[in-house]
């Protein structure tokens, strides 16, 4: 389904680098989309290709799928390739949200690589502010999972917190959208007694290939787990710091790394690796995390764009940083950028996660991330994304 092109160009004004809004504009507009005014909303935009990176564009729609009925959020899909090609990719791959085909747009976000997210909030927006390019593992920061959209028709049709614990169950067993299994998980665990519960999660988690299911399975039964007394928090410290600083951007206390991202594309991986563990000294100040996690995001793009050299070199250093880094979010990407520099089956990335797995606590996030890895360095099998 279209959207008539000249609504969607008033209603797509999204910021520049300047003060005039751009407006996004595309040939043609694929699904549905519900307009406000005025519309106070978060954009989460990706932009991708039909053709590249095609294996990491799965992980980012199964992400912007479960967006789609936020009612704070719009999620949109925008690529330069023709309609046919992009219509027929949206019918395959089951993109639900807003996308639009055969859009230049990517230039004016100065788009290197596909895919890419770039997240607006409504501030930028009204200032005509950049939006930030934003890896898919620190989506956590802007979307607040844990609220519950009544706005959802499809899912309030289906189930809801009414709904009998027979019901549930069906839809966390069986469910093929995992928004809604991860809803019904919610709310069994509200409604089962413990025992029975953990129970359950232990057979779903029999069956779930993915991380991120197997992760909000495996924290689900750590919150009901009664002999834990001391429940991991959802959002790791990384996070919480990266949505204080989003709060108020230009604030002084954030000068330190406003000052490093400046920089950080110039330095070599060992002079990235030398400021990592510096920053490590008072691991929990707040600019000191983020610049932890904007070296691991510069040596996430060596990760992916580098030579086989580059990415040797990468690989070393990142076992070495990983081992030490006390924030869960800081390590998840980590563990991403390594993933990345190698090939299923390497046996020395592999007994390194092994090793590693034996003492990572973090339920959520960081664990599943490391037995995906393992498995695909392992077996080949499984979600396999890394080149």
């Amino acid at each position: 389904m279209t959207i008539f092109y000249t609504i969607a160009v008033a209603f797509l004004c999204l910021p520049s680098t300047g003060n005039k809004p751009t407006e996004i504009t595309a040939k043609h507009w694929i699904n549905p989309h519900t307009m406000r005014v005025p519309d106070k909303r978060t954009y989460v935009v990706l932009f991708f290709s039909t053709v590249r990176g095609e294996k990491e564009t799965r992980r980012y729609v199964s992400q912007l799928n479960k967006l789609r009925n936020k009612r704070d959020i719009v999620a949109m899909g925008l690529s330069a390739e023709s309609s046919t090609r992009v219509e027929k990719y949206v019918k395959e791959k089951h993109l639900r949200f807003l996308v639009g085909a055969e859009s230049k747009a990517y230039r004016q976000f100065r788009i290197k690589k596909f895919p890419t997210l770039v997240i607006l909030d409504p501030k930028q927006r009204a200032t005509g502010a950049p939006g930030e390019i934003v890896p898919l593992d620190d989506l956590d920061e802007y979307v607040d999972w844990s609220e519950e959209d009544s706005s959802e028709p499809s899912v309030s049709s289906q189930f809801n917190s009414e709904s009998s614990v027979d019901i549930l169950q069906q839809h966390a067993r069986y469910n093929s959208d995992k928004y809604q299994r991860q809803r019904a998980i919610d709310m069994l665990r509200k409604r089962m007694n413990s025992k029975e519960f953990m129970s359950l999660c232990d057979e779903l988690l029999a069956s779930a290939e993915s991380s991120t299911m197997r992760g909000h399975i495996a924290y689900n039964k750590h919150l009901a787990d009664p002999s834990v007394k001391e429940k991991e928090p959802y959002l790791a410290p990384g996070i919480v710091a990266g949505q204080a600083r989003r709060e108020n951007p230009d604030a002084s206390e954030w000068q330190r790394v406003r000052d490093y991202e400046a920089i950080v594309d110039a330095l070599s991986p060992e002079q990235l690796a030398a400021d990592f563990f510096d920053n490590q000294v008072d691991a929990s100040d707040k600019q000191s995390l983020l610049i932890r996690r904007e070296i691991g995001n510069r040596f996430n793009h060596i990760s992916e764009t580098g030579s086989p050299d580059e990415k040797a070199v990468a690989r070393d250093i990142l076992m070495q940083m990983i081992p030490g880094e006390p924030d869960a979010a800081v390590r998840l990407w980590l563990v991403g950028a390594l993933w990345s520099t190698v090939s299923a089956g390497n046996v020395e990335v592999g007994d390194f996660i092994e090793d590693q797995l034996k003492t990572e606590r973090n339920i959520r996030s960081v664990r599943p991330l490391m037995e995906t890895v393992l498995r695909c360095m392992r077996t080949g099998e499984g979600p396999c994304y890394a080149e």
